[in-house]
């Protein structure tokens, strides 16, 4: 029988990376979407593509550190931070893929990287803190 952990970090497995594979894709149709809020000739055009690069970075980042832990096993014993950060990234994939198909205004990528790729990085780092106490590594 499967535990409830085992499921957990499954689903947790599974909406950091479906959240990776849309922030990838947010690269990918970058230009389309700058195109549908600003002039291309446009200084805004340039800080919001610079804006938009930079916040797309640091969010493959933070996932990227957040599936390298989940992969390391420091996370399989704290069950309420892991459905926590389930509920972030399954409301992020929402977040970003609705992002993409209607084309947001890119300083709003911004405000979904915070609440929903920064707050689950920082839990994920509270929980490699933690457990390098707990279990005195150096």
């Amino acid at each position: 029988m499967v535990s409830i952990t085992d499921k957990l970090i499954s689903i947790k497995f599974i909406a950091c990376i479906s959240q990776l594979f849309l922030t990838i894709v947010v690269a990918y149709v970058r230009a389309e979407i700058l195109r549908s809020n600003y002039d291309e000739d446009g200084d805004n055009y340039s800080n919001a593509n610079t804006s938009l690069v930079v916040c797309v970075v640091l969010s493959f980042i933070c996932l990227v550190f957040e599936i390298l832990v989940l992969l390391s096993g420091l996370a399989l014993f704290y069950d309420k931070i892991n459905v926590f950060e389930v509920l972030l990234h399954s409301l992020g994939t929402l977040f970003v893929a609705w992002f993409i198909l209607d084309k947001w205004n890119p300083y709003i990528f911004w405000v979904i990287w915070g609440f929903l790729a920064l707050i689950p990085f920082l839990l994920e780092l509270l929980i490699v803190i933690s457990s390098r106490k707990l279990f005195k590594v150096t």
